[in-house]
Order: structure tokens, then sequence, then C-alpha cells
């Protein structure tokens, strides 16, 4: 199941200090010894157990790394129950939707009885998970597991985790999770003590704070407030310099100790910096005493340190797109688009399942190979999955952010400064490169690609032209469609339209289509609907160009929006 400790996705194990401290580690391991008692804050209250646990922190500052130190912990002692790691880029956990199986199936693992009762529960009401939280965690787990003989409930492991909620993609998601694991687990129904870690954003944040319906129930630990990391980063460099001097065979004083405090100083107590820092100057493409003397001089001056806990590494970042940019264009390519804006379509692209990179690269119209040259001084933020593992593929796509932040970096104009692209520039020009590609396409392919209906399959024969159509559809709706008709669309869009609609009959595909899937489905009247506007937001700037084209246009517009009236009745 998604988001199980033991899976491929799970962090390296942190490195743990070898004397006693007060180490997010050590701390950890005292609220571990307290949980024996039941309860995260040691109380022997049995009637009034501390049974959340809350640890937030900011982006990097090693709470996902905490979890898998106090999990492994628990599984010593016996108290392991079940876990779940949210993760923005995988599509099976970047929402709610598996939370509840997964954790019920983990605890069925531990007791015949209870997976029998978890497995009626399913039996008895096939669409449960079709159900609200609160009602999926009450039937397969509460009810279940107070089911147990008194015996079986008190050997029963009760430490339950779930890292990273602030990436579960929906704010109200995440607002409904919060509010079913105090409804079902903080009343003293049954024996499980929850570790909850994230990012202090918006749901966690209110739910924590004075007045807010977690404040009394929950033990809540401010990482980036009450600890400082240095200590452990300062080892954790050492240790990784030490391995990658062995590895690659360099001399044992390759690397000094104030380059270790450097290091130590720019993380500012971020674990994602020093991470970030050292994979960069692993890559094998690069000799690694260069690299090291490069990020030592990329370190942030006392300017950059007043200005919040991002900035170091929003630095980082900026020198190592920067760099990777610098080499993409001394390479010399026939592509004349912007190196931020091909890996900023790739992200976009990166939602949806290709197969390939070789597929991004065809549908932005690039030349063959062009995805190595972008990625190739970026692997110490970005990993590429293996073509042969279609599971991972499925799972997260082709492509794999080490860190959630430098996504966030690229989204935010203020921290990624000059680099930055607004989203309607990366969807616009997504679009504009549907429009090409469909431009090309037979009407038997323009067909397949918009009257198949359902998911679409992962190597079936018209998988790629049906996400073509998804991601080109996708962008134009968010950039001057149903989301967005205050975005004016480029000239090369509006060119780009032209061409379909009048020079590869496109208007007579899109008729087609309409007309043929008349009454089929709401997946269809959704299709219909979302080019309507994005046609209809686009016809002004047609008519500028060419308006006999404009007029042809907005007949066909009404056509359509009369078959829509039609199915309506």
């Amino acid at each position: 199941m998604g988001g199980s400790s033991s899976s491929r996705t799970r962090l390296p194990t942190p490195y743990l200090p070898r004397t006693p401290g007060t180490t997010p580690q050590d701390v950890m391991k005292t609220h571990v010894l307290k949980l024996q008692t039941r309860s995260w804050d040691g109380s022997r209250d049995r009637a009034a157990p501390q049974s959340l646990l809350c640890m937030t922190g900011a982006a990097g500052a090693g709470k996902s790394a905490l979890q898998q130190t106090v999990a492994e912990l628990c599984t010593n002692l016996g108290i392991f129950a079940s876990c779940f790691f949210f993760s923005s880029s995988d599509g099976t956990r970047n929402n709610v939707s598996r939370i509840t199986p997964t954790i019920a199936y983990q605890l069925g693992l531990k007791n015949p009885a209870l997976r029998r009762s978890i497995a009626t529960a399913v039996e008895d009401d096939p669409l449960i998970f079709k159900q609200t939280l609160k009602i999926q965690i009450e039937r397969l787990i509460v009810r279940p597991i107070s089911r147990l003989p008194p015996q079986d409930l008190a050997r029963f492991p009760y430490a339950v985790f779930i890292d990273g909620l602030d990436e579960c993609a929906e704010e109200d998601r995440q607002r409904e999770l919060l509010a079913a694991l105090k409804a079902c687990f903080l009343n003293g129904r049954t024996p499980f003590r929850i570790f909850l870690a994230s990012r202090p954003e918006l749901p966690i944040f209110e739910a924590l704070q004075p007045g807010g319906y977690l404040r009394e129930v929950a033990y809540h630990i401010r990482l980036s407030d009450d600890y400082d990391a240095s200590a452990d980063i300062r080892r954790t460099a050492q240790r990784r310099l030490t391995e990658l001097g062995q590895r690659r065979q360099l001399e044992r004083d390759w690397y000094s100790e104030r380059d270790v405090e450097a290091i130590v100083e720019a993380a500012s107590g971020q674990y994602i910096y020093a991470a970030t820092a050292i994979r960069y100057l692993s890559d094998s493409r690069g000799s690694p005493a260069e690299r090291l003397r490069t990020i030592i001089n990329w370190a942030p001056g006392k300017d950059i340190k007043g200005k919040g806990p991002m900035a170091a590494l929003d630095l980082l970042y900026t020198n190592i797109v920067l760099r990777a940019k610098e080499g993409y264009e001394a390479a010399g390519t026939n592509n004349q688009l912007d190196f931020v804006l091909i890996l900023k379509c790739y992200i976009v692209i990166g939602g949806y399942i290709f197969h390939s990179l070789r597929d991004y690269d065809s549908m932005l119209e690039l030349e063959y190979g062009t995805h190595e040259r972008i990625l190739c001084d970026l692997r110490s933020l970005i990993t590429v999955n293996d073509e042969k593992d279609t599971a991972a593929i499925q799972r997260s796509g082709a492509l794999v952010f080490y860190h959630k932040s430098f996504k966030d970096f690229l989204r935010s104009e203020i921290r990624a400064g000059s680099l930055f692209l607004s989203e309607n520039e990366v969807h616009d020009h997504l679009f504009l490169c549907g429009l090409r590609m469909m431009a090309k396409w037979p009407a038997t392919t323009f067909s397949n690609a918009f009257t198949e209906n359902g998911p679409i399959t992962f190597g079936g024969s018209n998988t790629y032209i049906r996400l073509v159509k998804s991601v080109s559809m996708e962008a134009g709706n968010r950039c001057y469609g149903r989301l967005n008709r205050d975005h004016p669309p480029s000239e090369a869009v509006v060119d780009a339209f032209i061409v379909f609609a009048r020079d590869s009959s496109g208007l007579n595909k899109i008729d087609n289509w309409i007309v043929s899937s008349e009454g089929t489905s709401a997946e269809q009247e959704g299709n219909r609907n979302d080019w309507l506007a994005i046609q209809d937001t686009l016809l002004p700037y047609v008519k500028k160009k060419d308006s006999v084209l404009a007029a042809t246009a907005k007949e066909y517009s009404m056509k359509w929006k009369n078959i829509k009236s039609k199915h309506r009745r």
C-alpha cells in the first residue's frame, strides 16, 4: 500500500548523534520512551492520555527524517502500528483517498480477527471508500478494533504515523482529515496514539492555535522554533563528504572543517539546504572539489540572513538553476525556447502519466534529447524514473522532485526573482504546442483522442494522443477557458488557432467530434464546454486577423451551444 514506512520512497535513515543533548533526535527518543506509558507527554492518566503529537516545521527542517527515526524506534519497541506518508509528487499519495485503506490494511496484518472484521465491513458496504473520512475510519478502524478481546487489545501496537499533511493537495481535505482524527481517535475509544508531521500551513495552524479544535488535545512541537539542527547538519555533512571522497578515491583532506562550517552556517538549520548542496557536489558530471568551492562561493552573505528561513535555500536553488541554464545555452541547440519555460512545462506535463521524457520533448516540439540537456545539471533537485519501472511512472510520473520546496520556489515570483515565469505563460505555451500538434493529426487520430472516455490506460494504443489532448485542453482552460477568461492569448496562440481552424480543417474536426458525442457522457459534455469557452475567448483576437474565419467559427459555436442546450432539456 502507498505511503508505508518500508517503501522505496522513504528517506535515507538520518544520522543520529552519539552523545546526548537537545537535538531533535534526542528529544524525539525521549517522547518515544514516554509513549510506552501510551501518552506522548508521559502522562499516566489512561482516562485522558495525550493521544496526538503534532510536529510542525518549515520545509527542509527534517520532519520526515525524524518521523522515520521515531517509527524505527517504535518498531524496535513493538508498538509501531501503521503509517501513511503524503507526497505531492505521487498521484496515489497527494490526496486522502488512500489513507484509511492503507492504515486499515496495515492494522489488519497484525491480528487475524481484526483483519476478518475489516474485510467484513468492506463486504457489507462495497461503497465505503466513497463515504467521508470520518465514516471510513469509524467503520474500518474504530469499530473493528473495539471488538477485539481485551487481552488482544492490551497487546496491540498503537503508534500511528502520518507525515507531510501539507502535501495533501486540497486544504479542505486536510481539514477533513484533522477533524476525523479528532472525532475518531482522541476520545479514548481506541488505543492509538497519532504522530502527525506537517509544515505549519493554514489547516493545521488554525487547528492548533488558541481556540483551535486541536489546541487542547494535541501535544505540539514547533520544530524550527524549538531546536537548532546545526549539530546534526554538521555531522551529516562530515559523514557524507567523507563517504563521497572514498567513493571517488579523493585525498583524505579534500575538504576542510572550514568547508563543513560554511555549509552548516549557510543552511541556517535547514536540512534541505545541506542535502541539496551535497547532492550537487556529488554529481558524477563534475569534480567534487570544484563543486564544493562553488557551493562555498554561493554561500549567502549577511544581507540574506535576515530575509527569512528560506532565503539561503532560494539562493542555492537560484544558483543551481542559473548554472544549468548557462550550460544548456552554451551547448548550442536549435531550440529557441527559454530554459525555464521548458523546465516549467516539464513540471506541468509531469502531472500526467507520459511514458518517458522523450514524450515530453515531442509534445513541446523540441529536438531529440533536449530533456537530457535540460536536466543534466539539475540532478541535485530532480531525479528521473527508469522508463522500465512502469509502477513508479504510474505513481509519480517520469520526473520526481527531491523536495516540494523547489516547486514552491519556481512558483513564487518573490522567491524565484528573475527565474520566475507565471503559470499563465506556461499554460499559454502548452496550449500553443497542443494546437500545433492537433493541426497535424488526421481526422481519425483527432477523433480517437477526443472521443475515448474513461481513464487513460498506461501504454494503450491511444495513450499518447489522449495525453496530448488532455494537457492541451487543461492548459487552455486554465489560461483563457472556463477557469480564467481574463488572460489574453499570446499572438502565437492566435496564429496557431487560425492555422488549426482554417488550414487544417480544425473546425470540421471539432464539429464531427461534438456532433458524434452528443449525449454520450458527462465527461464529453465537460470537454465540449471547455472547448467552447476557449474558442469564445480566442475569437475576438482571431477577428482582428481574419474576420471571415472568426465569423465562421462563431457560427460553429452557436451550433454547438444549441446542441448543449438540447442535451440539457
